[in-house]
């Protein structure tokens, strides 16, 4: 495994050697993948909500990923769970049936409790091609990917910069 840390500072995510990583133009988003075939493709974007005004807690973590997840996969339940000490986290699991080849999400939003302003946010998605979705490489590496995202290491204290979108600041 190989360690990748976040360029805010967010986390620090174990990965496996052998996959490949590169940025996505905007910088935001950051790509892994290994070269085997029908292999799945996971993207990890960091976030950081700062409000200034405002003590963040548990429970407003919880609203934030419950709110990104409400976007995400609309109709659907979620219920986030204690994953670490000061870590929220939500799973989902979303079947994209129009794409060529359908494709099948898994995905994490991981909320950090970072009092007394701030709440990092990391998002993961794991896609791969549908027809590849229940193979064996398949279930093992979505195995090692959640067993990576549980045990990863978030930071009570990252990078900022100013959100435009929002007026809200962001990592």
């Amino acid at each position: 495994m190989k360690t990748y840390r976040f360029s805010g500072g967010e986390a620090a995510l174990n990965i496996p050697e052998a996959w490949s990583s590169e940025d996505e133009e905007d910088g935001d988003v950051t790509v892994y993948y290994s070269d085997a075939p029908d292999a799945g493709v996971l993207r990890c974007r960091a976030r950081v909500f700062h409000n200034p005004t405002q003590l963040v807690t548990q429970s407003a973590v919880d609203a934030l990923i419950l709110g990104m997840a409400g976007r995400l996969v609309p109709n659907s339940e979620h219920e986030p769970e204690t994953t670490a000490e000061d870590t929220r986290m939500i799973t989902y699991v979303q079947e994209l049936l129009e794409a060529d080849p359908p494709v099948i999400v898994a995905g994490w939003l991981v909320g950090i409790v970072a009092p007394p302003h701030s709440a990092p946010v990391i998002s993961y998605t794991y896609m791969v091609p549908g027809p590849a979705a229940t193979s064996s490489s398949t279930l093992h590496e979505l195995e090692l990917i959640e067993a990576a995202i549980r045990s990863a290491e978030y930071s009570l204290a990252p990078t900022f910069v100013t959100d435009t979108d929002t007026g809200a600041e962001a990592g």
